[in-house]
């Protein structure tokens, strides 16, 4: 389905607006993926707010319920011709086409078709940025993925990845040219989004008298190669009762990952393993990034086990105890100068949690200073990813009659 919203026509005489085509892993719903979103929208419509947004998504209701776009267009894993048809009508009308941020290269990103998308921009004469995403070494575990992704990225204009460890893989394929590293879009949200105590709305178990842990537990299943799902669950159910007994606080789960109820479940199921369920809630329906920015705000810590929860800890200056399943969480956690609160998957028990907790919280203080630090650091990187997608679209920026 293709949805238009309106924005009007530019009156004569007046610039007519570019157009940006964006595609990402939008719709699923995923928290991380739809703050990038937000970010990148909300920058570019304030550096030039009648520019015309397109956005390639996985689902078109969802996309424009929730973000300032003018024309969302579905395309999910599997896309039929009349899906493909219709995306390649939007990127022929486009000036500039933006492929993330976030994960396309890895092992399982082949069934979606970016890399075609991005080719058919080239093709259709778009300026295209493959901007600020992140790479798996699963991506380059078999010889023609290497080829497959390099040959793919040799059509993009602008190619730039969110951390080193990406780019090294990158120019390990023998890509020939520049690979910048520009840190997250969602890094810019604390610029972006209005201070907890301005929102309307409190985070569940509300109150700001009582202490309150955020908890981001959604780590994919395939991820979990030492020991069942099931023992995970388990595992972090004992860590967070050490949490509750040793801090004295209620806990709030907040799943990222809502497609198909995952990450909800899987929370549920944690609270339902814990000696201090009573004093544990899950967030069963899908939370504004407001909400969880209040949320994480107001929270003594956050427990992270996705990257873009590391992230918004970060943001607003929250000590985090961190869960590494996967390079880009651990690459992350090093940046942020929290590597001695990081848990790898595999040593993952109330043991070596309890080591972690009691150094952040022994170092709380340093942290937060220490994140007020990194964060304006990483702002100013971002910052700079996003000033090459508006200088694109400002190249594409031509005057009414010309």
């Amino acid at each position: 389905m293709t949805v238009f919203r309106g924005r009007g026509k530019a009156k004569k005489g007046l610039s007519k607006p570019a157009r940006l085509c964006i595609y990402g892993w939008y719709g699923i719903p995923n928290l991380g993926d739809e703050a990038i979103l937000a970010s990148m929208v909300r920058v570019v419509r304030k550096a030039l707010p009648n520019v015309h947004i397109s956005i390639l998504t996985f689902n078109s209701d969802h996309t424009l319920g929730l973000h300032d776009v003018d024309e969302v267009i579905d395309a999910p894993a599997r896309m039929s011709w009349r899906q493909r048809w219709a995306a390649w009508q939007v990127l022929y009308r486009s000036d500039v086409f933006v492929l993330g941020g976030g994960g396309f290269f890895h092992g399982s990103s082949g069934r979606r078709p970016w890399f075609e998308m991005l080719i058919a921009a080239k093709w259709c004469g778009c300026h295209t940025i493959v901007h600020s995403v992140g790479v798996d070494d699963s991506a380059f575990r078999k010889w023609h993925w290497r080829w497959i992704w390099r040959g793919a990225l040799m059509h993009a204009t602008d190619v730039s990845v969110r951390d080193e460890y990406s780019q090294q893989l990158i120019l390990s394929t023998g890509f020939p040219r520049e690979v910048q590293v520009f840190r997250d879009p969602v890094f810019l949200l604390r610029d972006q989004l209005v201070a907890a105590s301005a929102l309307g709305s409190q985070p569940a178990l509300g109150g700001s008298a009582r202490r309150v842990c955020a908890v981001v537990m959604g780590v994919p299943t395939y991820r979990i190669v030492e020991y069942s799902a099931r023992e995970y669950i388990s595992r972090v159910a004992d860590c967070i009762d050490l949490l509750v007994q040793e801090l004295d606080c209620d806990v709030v789960f907040v799943p990222f990952d809502l497609q198909q109820d995952r990450d909800i479940e899987m929370s549920l199921q944690c609270v339902g393993g814990m000696r201090e369920s009573a004093r544990a809630e899950v967030l069963t329906h899908e939370a504004s990034l407001s909400e969880v920015i209040a949320l994480f705000e107001q929270s003594e810590f956050v427990v992270a086990a996705r990257l873009h929860a590391l992230i918004l800890a970060i943001v607003v200056a929250t000590p985090a105890i961190v869960i590494d399943y996967q390079a880009k969480v651990a690459t992350m956690a090093q940046l942020a100068g929290v590597s001695d609160n990081t848990i790898s998957l595999g040593e993952l028990n109330v043991a070596s949690f309890a080591v972690a907790f009691r150094g952040a919280h022994v170092a709380s203080a340093a942290t937060r200073e220490r994140f007020g630090s990194i964060g304006e650091d990483m702002r100013t990187s971002a910052s700079s990813g996003m000033q090459v997608v508006v200088d694109a679209l400002r190249s594409g920026v031509v005057l009414e009659g010309e």
